[in-house]
């Protein structure tokens, strides 16, 4: 309590605070209260970011040779197996409503896409802008749990979306940031499997992220064991006193951020 209190003072002074997290146990509502803006709080994976930023706010605001980009792809992948609680089911739908709300204000150039799977993989919109968003949000909440029984397959559904979901053809685009942002109810049984397929996706320039709802210790013990870093996974609690979706903001600094060339030296030795 004390660390946001201060931090609270010195954002009042403007004193530009960066808050990165590192380890095991990431608190990324904790990262957000403490940073200067959702757009201070990074993970130590994207440490150009973290760089360029320092350089951008270190130089004159006229500068041309830091640019932000806000060129972001992200695919939703929302699993719909029936061998899972029907109340955490609504509650990531609410949190992807959340998302599309959040991306939409936000009003920067992302393009938003979204998969639903059990055993294979369905499309319930492809990469679109966002000037649609009650439309996408409408097709977002008209998914359902399967009928059928029958075991996901997240390992197939993540090599398919690297193969065709960032497509051109698809809407993808060559210089934008790409992100999987995963709901999943996740089985034990194929980590391996999962993980080689992030890391093929992570080989690819696309990050994966994963969502959990509640506090389903196994499905959080899972996340660790297939994500590349424990800070990639946001979770989302069921505490009525504080925003429970106030994480997702943290996704904020990975879709804007600022790229600097070399010349910034030469301009501001």
């Amino acid at each position: 309590m004390k660390t946001m209190t201060e931090a609270k003072k010195m954002r009042e002074k403007r004193i530009k605070i960066f808050s990165v997290g590192i380890g095991n146990a990431v608190s990324h509502e904790e990262i957000l209260n403490i940073a200067y803006s959702e757009y201070y709080a990074f993970n130590h994976i994207h440490l150009d970011d973290i760089y360029n930023q320092l350089i951008q706010d270190s130089i004159d605001v006229s500068c041309t040779v830091c640019v932000r980009n806000t060129e972001a792809d992200i695919i939703i992948l929302l699993d719909v197996q029936k061998n899972q609680s029907n109340i955490e089911f609504q509650y990531r739908h609410k949190a992807i409503e959340k998302f599309l709300k959040v991306l939409n204000n936000d009003r920067s150039n992302k393009r938003v896409g979204m998969i639903a799977y059990s055993d294979h993989a369905d499309y319930i919109f492809k990469l679109s802008w966002l000037n649609n968003v009650d439309k996408l949000i409408g097709d977002a909440n008209n998914v359902d749990i399967d009928k059928v029984s029958v075991q996901s397959n997240l390992s197939h559904t993540l090599q398919f979306v690297g193969v065709d979901a960032f497509s051109n053809s698809n809407g993808g685009r060559l210089s934008s940031r790409k992100i999987v942002l995963m709901f999943s109810s996740l089985n034990s049984e194929y980590s391996a499997e999962i993980r080689d397929q992030i890391l093929n996706l992570n080989k690819s320039d696309i990050e994966v992220i994963g969502v959990a709802t509640g506090h389903d210790e196994a499905i959080l013990n899972h996340y660790t064991k297939i994500l590349l870093d424990p800070s990639q996974l946001l979770f989302i609690s069921d505490d009525s006193r504080s925003d429970p979706f106030v994480c997702l903001k943290v996704l904020s600094a990975m879709m804007s951020y600022h790229t600097c060339n070399d010349t910034v030296f030469q301009i501001y030795p």
